[in-house]
């Protein structure tokens, strides 16, 4: 079947902004907060090693650490996203596979889970599929490198050199330091 070239311009943006996170009163949100904050704390950190240990290399170290950083806070999509990647850096798709899916029920609203999906997707060879889910990701947040480098990914297998161009040189210049 022949690739759909989604017109990046032309789909939905998503706004997520006015989507509230939680209903809760102010002296229950004042109440919460350190908890929170020490867990968002403790999680970022987590996060901050795991992909330290991510671009060094060691994958499994890593996909120790993102597993960790998830125990933490069980809807981080930066955490999914960096396990699902250290996962298929150890060739384990099918690893891979069950945690992009579970990503999408815990945060379906974040752009990484979509990333996620979309490079195991890719990496089974359902091009179609993971050009839909990087095109999601990318209208999530246009800030998000990863997706613009699955694009380019689709993009070149589909022999879009000028388009898959583009999309690399737009995710290099958003996050040179990335693999």
């Amino acid at each position: 079947a022949m690739l759909r070239m989604v017109s990046l311009a032309a789909a939905v943006v998503l706004s997520l902004s006015s989507i509230p996170l939680c209903q809760t009163s102010g002296s229950q949100a004042a109440s919460a907060a350190p908890v929170i904050g020490a867990a968002t704390s403790a999680a970022a950190a987590g996060l901050a090693q795991a992909e330290e240990l991510y671009r060094a290399g060691k994958f499994s170290d890593a996909l120790h650490s993102f597993e960790q950083a998830l125990k933490l806070d069980p809807k981080s999509g930066v955490a999914y996203e960096g396990l699902v990647r250290s996962s298929l850096k150890l060739d384990m798709v099918e690893q891979a596979w069950t945690r992009a899916q579970e990503a999408l029920k815990q945060a379906p609203k974040q752009s990484q889970t979509h990333t996620a999906m979309g490079e195991v997707l890719f990496r089974k060879g359902l091009i179609e599929r993971a050009q839909d889910e990087f095109v999601i990701a990318h209208n999530m947040s246009n800030k998000d490198a990863r997706a613009r480098l699955g694009l380019a990914r689709v993009y070149r297998s589909a022999s879009y050199y000028a388009r898959a161009k583009q999309m690399l040189d737009a995710a290099h210049k958003m996050d040179p330091e990335d693999r």
